[in-house]
């Protein structure tokens, strides 16, 4: 199974789970050999008609469409994933169809390359704030050791830290 941003293929699943529409759809492209020429080509691909695809049918979950379209989402050349549009009626989408979706995945990919960098500062900027709050409060504890009277430390006497 490949998820967005993953390099590498996690463990198989004992059965694949059944693709309801409107849903997401996990798939596996060591099962699937035209998803993965699409995944190791990274390039667009067009098929007017599906029926006459190779290996189309090993595509689970796409079996019903007869034609699909396919761009690469890229981003400071990071592959991210693919852009897909496919539809039941062969012959559907034409070559002008593949260069608007290869139009749209220019910004869309931006988009995924901006939540991610936004979502990893957020989560750096959060982990910086908690470590913020534990330097002040240890500086508060440090403060109030050094106010107590008959404290060795506040006094500076280093003998009664030995003993």
């Amino acid at each position: 199974m490949l998820a967005l941003g993953e390099r590498e293929i996690p463990e198989q699943p004992k059965a694949l789970p059944k693709y309801r529409p409107g849903h997401p759809l996990t798939l596996i492209a060591d099962q699937c050999p035209f998803l993965k020429k699409v995944l190791e080509d990274q390039k667009s691909i067009f098929v007017p008609d599906t029926s006459r695809e190779k290996d189309w049918q090993t595509f689970t979950g796409h079996s019903h469409l007869r034609s699909w379209l396919s761009v690469p989402l890229k981003a400071s050349d990071e592959y991210l994933g693919f852009l897909s549009i496919g539809h039941t009626e062969p012959n559907r989408y034409t070559q002008d169809h593949l260069r608007r979706t290869e139009l749209l995945a220019i910004p869309a990919a931006a988009a995924i390359q901006n939540a991610r960098l936004y979502s990893t500062a957020d989560m750096y900027g959060s982990e910086l704030q908690k470590r913020l709050v534990d330097l002040q409060e240890a500086e508060t504890a440090l403060a109030e050791v050094q106010e107590t009277p008959g404290d060795p430390i506040s006094h500076g006497n280093s003998a009664a830290l030995s003993a």
